[in-house]
């Protein structure tokens, strides 16, 4: 959901920026080593973000220009829209699955997760408008 903001990268950018590692900064050390633990990853968060955006582009990019006229459509054009529907349906899916566990809010995650992780949570099924089911799960 994008709340009609405009993208912030232009189209044919999006692909080309490389998305960073998916580490935090208090475990990269003053002589680059990399030290890893289990815990969850508030740069995954950023990550799954700029993910789920690039996807919400194409969305727009897709089913609301401007010349688009639904009204007048050809029937094959018409069904071009609705196959790339089912197309995004796919992909907005598979974004969910690759989500770490401890973000994925459709997954019972075993351990105890910090406020900022569950806000997280919070903020990426919003942003993709999924069904909310923290009621039943007691968050």
């Amino acid at each position: 959901m994008l709340l009609g903001r405009p993208v912030m990268i232009h189209d044919c950018d999006v692909y080309s920026v490389e998305l960073p590692v998916d580490l935090d900064d208090h475990f990269i050390t003053p002589l680059s080593l990399i030290s890893v633990d289990n815990s969850p990853s508030k740069t995954s968060f950023y990550i799954a973000s700029c993910k789920l955006y690039r996807i919400l582009g194409d969305i727009l990019r897709e089913f609301y220009s401007a010349s688009d006229e639904y009204r007048s459509m050809a029937e094959e054009t018409w069904l071009c829209k609705v196959s790339s529907m089912m197309r995004f349906d796919k992909r907005l899916k598979d974004w969910l699955e690759s989500l770490p566990k401890y973000l994925n809010w459709e997954v019972d995650y075993e351990m105890p997760l910090s406020d900022d992780i569950v806000r997280q949570r919070n903020v990426l099924q919003v942003r993709c408008c999924r069904k909310c089911t923290y009621a039943d799960k007691g968050y």
